[in-house]
């Protein structure tokens, strides 16, 4: 007798036991550190220096003490107030407004350059910028803020649209706010007190280094950048005694002349 198997059923479609592929992780948007860590330092320091002076309009005396950038003291050898004046500021909304600033301009470059060339670039910028409102102002007056090197990461941007005009495109418009409304209140009847000495200070040394540090950037990747940017950083703090001395000549013979032409009135 012979056997015959008993019909199976169909084996299942493997295709409807199949898992849907797994969706896409997106990946996360880097934390710019040194961006938040400035931010933090110049808060700081506001919150110190206004509890002991005035949150919304810090008194000079108090700014002083805390290292801001006075002339007659950098003459006597205090250069460290070319650097330490970036991290004070004399009122509220100068502060906002520079936090501000430094966030929209520096969380994408910090991106770019990595962490290490751009503190480099916005010390850098903003150590320039102490040393052009020293040398070209026009009377002994104290000054605060981190507006050079808010200028020097404007002038870092314009260094990347001449490679990359599409990155300017993005980030333009933030980049041309905040330099139109710095310069506005600069050169109005508003701005008495605004340094743009300074801000083109920073605006120039955030324009070179921009161009000699390494980033993301393919034609930014060069092995001789480094070395380069460290040179330029180099020259600034060499430059540095001569813009100092430069400054007590300049003021000293314009104070010597108004003594004179008063005198010579009375």
């Amino acid at each position: 007798m012979a056997y015959s198997p008993e019909p199976q059923p169909p084996l299942p479609d493997v295709t409807t036991y199949q898992y849907a592929p797994a969706p896409p992780q997106q990946e996360r948007e880097p934390v710019p550190m040194v961006v938040y860590t400035l931010m933090g330092i110049n808060i700081l320091m506001f919150v110190l220096t206004g509890l002991l002076g005035g949150l919304v309009d810090t008194n000079t005396a108090t700014l002083h003490r805390f290292g801001m950038l006075f002339a007659p003291d950098v003459w006597q050898g205090q250069w460290w107030r070319l650097l330490t004046a970036m991290f004070l500021h004399g009122g509220l909304m100068h502060i906002v407004f520079n936090m501000w600033a430094l966030r929209n301009l520096g969380k994408e470059l910090e991106y770019i350059y990595g962490p290490a060339a751009f503190l480099v670039l916005y010390l850098g910028a903003g150590w320039m910028g102490s040393l052009a409102s020293l040398v070209f102002a026009h009377t002994i007056i104290g000054s605060v803020g981190a507006s050079g090197a808010i200028f020097g990461l404007a002038g870092a941007w314009l260094a990347i649209a001449m490679h990359r005009r599409a990155y300017f495109q993005a980030f333009g418009s933030q980049v041309l706010i905040i330099v139109a409304i710095n310069l506005w209140f600069g050169f109005s009847s508003l701005g008495g007190v605004i340094d743009n000495n300074g801000h083109l200070g920073g605006l120039v040394g955030g324009f070179l280094l921009g161009l000699l540090l390494p980033n993301k950037l393919p034609e930014f990747r060069a092995q001789w950048r480094w070395p380069a940017a460290i040179a330029t950083a180099l020259v600034f703090l060499a430059i540095t005694p001569i813009a100092v001395h430069l400054s007590q000549q300049r003021l000293m013979a314009q104070y010597q002349r108004a003594m004179h032409n008063e005198s010579n009135s009375s």
